[in-house]
């Protein structure tokens, strides 16, 4: 019960500081690799059942309206299909 809760505040500590780095917009390559271990805390959680699959694209759908064109030009290709994956890992 302990590592649930403790995995969920990790996860959401780190949501919020991309949303905070999106929002600066002064970070790129610190969004991307926050974002990508956001993915790899999600899918740990969800493996392990700790974290349900719509709440971790939960996550990901905030990011992806956090951002606004100026950042998105920025960021590689990469970032953008890490993201999608994500935002629909539930289907």
């Amino acid at each position: 019960m302990t590592h649930t809760i403790l995995h969920n505040q990790i996860i959401h500590k780190r949501l919020a500081l991309i949303l905070q780095l999106i929002k600066e917009g002064k970070d790129i390559a610190r969004i991307e690799r926050e974002t990508a271990f956001l993915v790899l805390d999600m899918i740990d959680g969800i493996t392990k059942k700790e974290i349900p699959l719509k709440e971790g694209c939960h996550c990901f759908t905030q990011i992806e309206y956090a951002l606004d064109q100026k950042i998105r030009e920025k960021l590689t290709q990469e970032f953008e299909d890490m993201v999608n994956e994500a935002i629909i890992l539930d289907e």
